[in-house]
């Protein structure tokens, strides 16, 4: 679907930008309802695992299995007050790969509750998610692409908390449309949550397994947090799948170094541009090295030298007086 072409941001964003600083995406909850038995409060349900981390995707459903809530970025679902504000509600808490719980909602019971969610052992890819028959309905399909033309709107202005409460909306219609959690890893990246934005990638590679751009995506994520064998091993499975990007030549360029499959590691470096990655030269010149052509990889450590001292002298411009001895030291380049 088009949507999916909200990802290619995120890998512009990983070779040229650094991430944003965490932003808020959970509105304030309303006041509540006041009835005879006086305020009756929304719950706030903070959905973790045993480790403490955020959930995020996790489904929140209300006891009449008729309501029900998705977690945002920060694992949280906003479960709206009722007017039966003396009577006992529990709710049911999903999600993948983890074992269901229930929560139970006192009367004026504290605003925010903690659910606990244990691990489990990973259900068959195919079983994870499934299509009901509710979500092919046409004029579903069309709600959810609206709201996710508008969601998509939103995020191009940078308006994250309105962009998330609509892929919401939409996921909660189109539960097995891989494109709205992999545009929600977008979004989170956009946040500086690297953490929840792994969690959407992987939702969205779980519902569509053998599409090799929700992995790109997920790779990309485990790169920028140094788990670089496991973005390797993505990278390879989007490879053979025939899905070729600059930043997959790049870390398999960068881990086959690593590993001394010089050979390897100069075939994936030689494709990527070097404008984009500064250090390319620097690898590609060392994995020829080992390979004994010498020349080569001289030609490229000279050229990576230049254009390091090339970019230190831009960083100098401006600076004045203090730094112009320093500068003069690359007026050779």
């Amino acid at each position: 679907m088009y949507f999916w072409k909200v990802l290619s941001v995120l890998v512009l964003l990983l070779a040229s930008e650094t991430a944003l600083p965490a932003q808020s995406g959970v509105a304030p909850a309303r006041p509540g309802i006041r009835d005879r038995a006086g305020i009756c409060p929304d719950i706030e349900i903070d959905v973790k695992d045993t480790s403490g981390r955020a959930i995020a995707g996790a489904l929140v459903v209300d006891e009449n299995g008729v309501m029900q809530y998705l977690t945002n970025f920060q694992g949280r679902a906003l479960v709206p007050c009722t007017n039966s504000g003396r009577a006992m509600r529990v709710v049911e808490v999903h999600a993948p790969e983890y074992q269901s719980t229930k929560v139970t909602i006192l009367p004026n019971t504290r605003s925010r509750l903690d659910a606990i969610l244990q691990a489990q052992a990973p259900l068959p890819i195919a079983s994870r998610f499934t299509v009901n028959a509710q979500e092919l309905q046409k004029p579903v399909q069309g709600e959810s692409r609206r709201l996710q033309v508008q969601a998509e709107k939103a995020l191009n202005r940078k308006d994250y908390t309105a962009a998330e409460q609509l892929y919401l909306q939409a996921m909660k219609l189109t539960t097995s449309e891989a494109s709205i959690p992999n545009n929600l890893g977008v979004l989170a990246w956009r946040r500086g949550d690297r953490n929840a934005a792994g969690a959407w990638f992987e939702m969205a590679a779980q519902i569509d397994p053998y599409n090799p751009l929700s992995e790109t995506n997920l790779a990309i994520i485990r790169w920028s947090q140094d788990r670089r064998e496991e973005s390797y091993k993505l990278m390879k499975t989007t490879e053979a799948r025939g899905y070729e990007s600059d930043m997959g030549n790049y870390i398999i360029g960068v881990v086959s170094l690593e590993k001394g499959m010089n050979k390897e590691a100069a075939n994936h470096l030689k494709k990527v541009p070097r404008g984009r990655f500064p250090n390319r030269d620097l690898f590609l010149s060392m994995a020829l090295r080992s390979l004994g052509k010498t020349k080569s990889a001289d030609e490229l450590y000279r050229s990576f030298l230049t254009n390091q001292a090339r970019k230190e002298k831009e960083e100098l411009k401006g600076c004045g007086e203090s730094c112009v001895s320093l500068a003069q030291q690359y007026s050779q380049f």
